[in-house]
């Protein structure tokens, strides 16, 4: 009774391990460069995440923080459309794993999309 006990003690800890491992196979990253190619991805990728379209996104987006939030989208009846809205707004991070992909993920689903056309530093 008492090995069984200690290898479930035992067990868990490994499995423990490995979880918080898993977390830290990434960093918080920053945009290298941006060129035209690389801000119009980003923007794609956040009109998908967001489900609306993004433009006009600064020119030194993910440059100088690895945080971007976007308020989410208000409502389209002209008479609430000037109230803000009070729910949380969505936050992205740019994030770089441990092989060098770029990748724009959601805090609240952690969701991720790999970027192609931008190079990312950590930060």
């Amino acid at each position: 009774m008492a090995l069984k006990r200690n290898l479930i003690i035992l067990l868990s800890f490994f499995n423990f391990g490995c979880t918080s491992l898993a977390e830290r196979d990434y960093s918080s990253a920053l945009i290298e460069e941006m060129t035209p190619e690389a801000k119009k991805e980003i923007e794609q990728v956040l009109s998908a995440a967001s489900k609306r379209t993004i433009r006009g996104l600064s020119e030194n987006i993910f440059m100088t923080d690895s945080i971007v939030v976007i308020e989410k989208n208000r409502p389209q009846d002209s008479e609430i459309s000037s109230i803000r809205i009070m729910t949380k707004p969505d936050r992205y991070e740019l994030i770089l794993n441990k092989n060098g992909q770029c990748f724009i993920r959601h805090d609240e689903t952690n969701l991720q999309w790999f970027l192609f056309k931008a190079k990312c530093v950590s930060q």
